[in-house]
């Protein structure tokens, strides 16, 4: 049988009588194929038509009222999406620390809740300039890292001239023994808690008091637990201070990640 047979005669018509030409008795046995299921046309024809709808390997029926539960595929693939679609969809990059709405690259200002009395007496270059002093908070997270930018101490005695040092520890250097006017010693036991020492370098007197400050550090900190720094204050020089409450502030700001 030629294609012309074809000619002038609907699909429909043409899709029957070519199935009926496969399986009919002129058909050898290897063009008959295994049909699995048939289009499901619609015509002029159509209460001729096999209406078995196509089917995917998965057994579920691309029509029907309702839409599969799951499956494989095409219909698994459309199923998920509407059920994504019809119901509450889930929230992706929930506040945590592992999220993109808070990356650091801010500054966070840390200073002592308390500030230490210091001694009218005067001091010997290597004394401690009041006691140790914790800047609570001043990483964001819990073992945190970032940079200490700057740090600043001010004392109500105008004209102060003598170098002061400020000794960074990343955690409480409890070993060691901080005494105001005293010769500072870091025990041994604590060496591993410095983070470095920081030199005050800009000293302005205010008339009202002296301003010693470290600017534009960039000195790295990383923390093993806790978001705490710990600092004592050292003298390079001998100075007298006029109050026993002569610190009027110590503050750092550290650019945190």
């Amino acid at each position: 049988m030629g294609w012309g047979y074809f000619e002038g005669r609907d699909f429909n018509g043409a899709a029957r009588r070519l199935k009926a030409w496969i399986t009919g008795a002129g058909a050898t046995a290897e063009y008959t194929p295994a049909v699995k299921a048939d289009l499901q046309v619609g015509g002029a024809d159509a209460g001729h038509d096999n209406a078995v709808p196509i089917a995917e390997a998965a057994g579920a029926a691309i029509t029907g009222a309702a839409l599969p539960a799951g499956g494989v595929g095409l219909t698994g693939w459309l199923s998920a999406i509407w059920t994504r679609l019809g119901g509450s969809l889930t929230t992706v990059g929930a506040a945590s620390e592992a999220h993109l709405g808070e990356v650091g690259g801010r500054i966070i200002r840390a200073a002592p809740a308390a500030l230490p009395a210091t001694s009218t007496a005067a001091y010997a270059s290597g004394d401690a300039l009041g006691t140790k002093m914790q800047l609570a908070g001043a990483l964001r997270v819990a073992g945190g890292s970032g940079y200490l930018q700057d740090l600043t101490v001010a004392l109500k005695t105008a004209g102060l001239t003598a170098a002061l040092d400020a000794i960074l520890f990343r955690a409480d250097p409890a070993a060691s023994t901080f005494t105001d006017n005293v010769a500072v010693v870091v025990a041994a036991a604590d060496l591993d808690k410095v983070i470095g020492v920081v030199s005050f370098t800009r000293i302005t007197s205010l008339g009202g008091g002296t301003l010693y400050e470290a600017n534009q550090l960039a000195r790295s900190i990383k923390l093993s637990a806790g978001q705490d720094i710990w600092l004592a204050l050292v003298w390079r020089a001998a100075p007298t201070l006029g109050t026993t409450t002569d610190l009027a502030a110590v503050s750092a700001n550290v650019a945190v990640d």
